[in-house]
């Protein structure tokens, strides 16, 4: 845990600057559980920039947050910083506040694979038969790790979606909400 205020909306103007300012791929790409498990993807540097930032966040002293004597911005500019000077201390591991994942070298989820969403889901609708598909039994039980919220078919929910994905599927389904709603 980096620190009980620190939420979602903070972790992502956070990755923002780290990447803006180191200039590498950062982003959070899977918000499995809103305010408390994020998961965010980019390159090796910028991961480890983020675990050092979060673990200087969580090892604060608490009245570095209450008098506001904290300076996040410069906090980042120094860690971007002394990371560029010793690229060799660049090393994922576990901390207070991050947890890297293993085996995963690929920015998965993030912007710099979005080229390869369309052919993928082609070919997912080229293999997954609609009817098999149920999405009632998923209503409540999963949460997609795109919302980080259980799954819902309600206008609001799908709006959501459409929000974070600017899905075609997506907006079609929202065209025509009566009749997608009246089939399942």
């Amino acid at each position: 845990m980096v620190d009980p205020n620190f939420d979602g909306q903070k972790l992502g103007w956070l990755v923002t600057q780290i990447a803006s300012e180191g200039q590498w791929l950062l982003e959070v790409v899977n918000h499995n559980v809103i305010d408390s498990q994020y998961v965010c993807a980019g390159e090796a540097i910028a991961l480890h920039c983020l675990g050092v930032v979060l673990d200087r966040i969580h090892y604060a002293s608490k009245s570095f947050f209450d008098d506001g004597s904290f300076n996040f911005t410069d906090c980042i500019r120094e860690s971007v910083k002394e990371i560029r000077k010793d690229r060799s201390k660049v090393v994922l591991s576990r901390s207070k506040a991050s947890i890297p994942l293993k085996g995963l070298d690929v920015p998965f989820h993030s912007s710099h694979l979005r080229s390869g969403v369309d052919p993928f889901r082609r070919r997912l609708q080229r293999s997954i038969k609609l009817d098999n598909a149920s999405p009632t039994k998923l209503i409540g039980r999963y949460i997609p790790n795109l919302t980080g919220k259980p799954f819902e078919v309600t206008r609001q929910y799908f709006n959501e979606v459409l929000r974070l994905t600017s899905s075609i599927p997506i907006q079609q389904a929202l065209e025509s909400w009566d009749r997608v709603a009246s089939t399942i």
